[in-house]
């Protein structure tokens, strides 16, 4: 499903991070529930060892391995039994390169990126310093973090293109384009009465076709997609305290309240109310980049501390 709850916790730049550390487990745990969205993200693994799945492709990671998943990737991640875990991640809009031309490459599937940079290749230590830099930077946001920020982020993309990691496509894959058109109108008609055959009318396709074509590439049917996407929005919303839930339901394009609620429960396993509480008890503010984590997903938070000494060690 779609997942952009991270963008509440953007400042200034849209950029956010999180990391977490989880004690061993006896079976697989997951870490990541399947989910895309529009942002890359890159995803370092601190200790332990993990599968990651990127377009139904399987990737095993570990201590040192960097993740790179491209905007749509469907993607998801279990820990291995018997091993603690940790890791740091980004996801940040391409956009802040500056570089019209090379995003719009990117979010059409034109450029391709490698998705896992193993630690025992020769690069991968200068890439992990890179990337934790952008981490760290993000973090604690010093004078003038924003422009490091975007600085170390076009070195990453640097590092990234010397070595080999992005690839020109040469045939543009169709229903890449198609997935990227569709988000667009969605992103900017979403708190309207949109259905399938106006998506379907405005870019060309007979609805039948839209409707097959639109399952293939997101792994469930419009109505359901468009839900999930105006609750994620909604959470963000309701991320300010400023807001309350009956104007974040009908800003995102709910004119039931009821129902609302019903549907934020069963995708984020608690009530729109309740999730405000959990943010004022856990005291967000501008200052912090993490918030809470639902009931089902027993992870703590790291320190900048403890991040530290897992990766340096």
């Amino acid at each position: 499903m779609l997942d952009n709850s991270f963008q509440m916790h953007y400042r200034k730049l849209p950029i956010a991070t999180y990391a977490i550390v989880t004690p061993p487990a006896e079976g697989t745990t997951p870490f990541m529930n399947v989910h895309y969205h529009r942002e890359l993200e890159v995803i370092v693994i601190v200790s332990g060892a993990a599968e990651v799945v990127i377009d139904q492709n399987i990737y095993r990671v570990s201590k040192g391995d960097i993740v790179l998943i491209p905007p749509y990737s469907i993607h998801s991640g279990d820990i291995m039994p018997g091993e603690g875990f940790a890791h740091f991640c980004f996801c940040f809009d391409i956009s802040l390169l500056n570089d019209e031309a090379f995003s719009k490459q990117v979010w059409s599937g034109a450029l391709d990126v490698e998705r896992v940079i193993h630690h025992s290749c020769s690069d991968a230590e200068l890439l992990n310093h890179i990337a934790y830099e952008i981490f760290q930077q993000c973090e604690r946001h010093p004078t003038g973090w924003e422009f490091m920020v975007r600085g170390e982020l076009m070195c990453l993309v640097g590092r990234l293109e010397y070595r080999g990691s992005l690839v020109s496509l040469v045939k543009q894959n169709e229903p890449h384009s198609f997935g990227v058109r569709i988000m667009e109108i969605i992103e900017d008609k979403y708190d309207t009465d949109l259905t399938s055959r106006d998506l379907a009318q405005e870019i060309s396709y007979s609805h039948s076709y839209f409707c097959r074509l639109f399952h293939e590439n997101f792994s469930c049917n419009f109505q359901t997609y468009l839900r999930q996407y105006r609750l994620c929005k909604a959470r963000i919303l309701l991320a300010q305290r400023s807001i309350s839930v009956s104007e974040a339901a009908a800003k995102v394009g709910f004119h039931n309240l009821s129902y609302f609620s019903k549907c934020f429960n069963e995708l984020f396993g608690y009530t729109p109310k309740v999730f405000q509480i959990m943010k004022i008890n856990d005291g967000h503010s501008e200052t912090s980049s993490s918030g809470p984590l639902p009931p089902s997903r027993p992870q703590k938070l790291m320190s900048i501390v403890e991040q530290q000494k897992l990766m340096w060690r």
